[in-house]
């Protein structure tokens, strides 16, 4: 059979049940040799070997929840082909396309080597961060203890440790590093991508 990846932000994640005619495609929907495995929504700054999602055989009990663009072309490959088709749809909408790219992505072009300088610094200015952060809480503990002793109100809490630059769902790299990091060398096909217009307009001028 073949395995296809289905990537990108709301375009992709669009599931089969919000579309046009889904009451009679959904109904038609059973057809066992296409199974989604949908990767769950999480991000790192480094990259991982493993992800947690779960494979689904396509029946009418299930199609509404699959990714509709990826539930359209499987069908037809499977009507083509007549051969197990997987679709492993790691998709996030709303996001912009950095989270999704491989440092190598920022480092190959001289015009975003800003994003690339900001990824190879991100561990340091992290570790300064943290380092920053257990100064103001060592101040704190001091100030509390010396309000104890007066009986005065403790002052407000530093906060919680800061997350490291590269841990949010727009940082670049962050969701590669959690949901495609772990495919790389699986045996798939190709990929679909459907990305919307999050960064419409700015090209690689970025």
């Amino acid at each position: 059979g073949e395995v296809w990846i289905c990537s990108g932000q709301s375009n992709m994640e669009w599931t089969l049940g919000g579309t046009h005619n889904a009451k009679e495609i959904i109904a038609a929907a059973n057809l066992p040799q296409i199974r989604q495995f949908k990767v769950q929504l999480t991000t790192n700054p480094k990259p991982q070997r493993d992800l947690k999602g779960e494979w689904t055989v396509c029946s009418p009990a299930t199609a509404a929840n699959f990714t509709a663009v990826g539930f359209h072309f499987g069908r037809q490959l499977y009507q083509k082909l007549n051969v197990p088709i997987g679709l492993i749809n790691t998709s996030w909408g709303g996001t912009r396309i950095e989270p999704w790219t491989d440092p190598a992505g920022f480092a190959l072009s001289p015009k975003l080597q800003d994003i690339s300088a900001l990824i190879a610094n991100a561990d340091q200015v992290h570790r300064q961060n943290q380092a920053a952060k257990l100064d103001q809480i060592d101040a704190w503990i001091k100030q509390c203890r010396e309000a104890l002793e007066k009986q005065a109100e403790l002052p407000a809490s530093p906060g919680a440790m800061p997350d490291h630059p590269l841990s949010k769902s727009d940082r670049p790299t962050a969701i590669y590093n959690a949901m495609v990091a772990p495919l790389v060398g699986y045996g798939f096909r190709g990929a679909l991508w459907y990305q919307g217009e999050s960064n419409g307009g700015e090209g690689e001028s970025y």
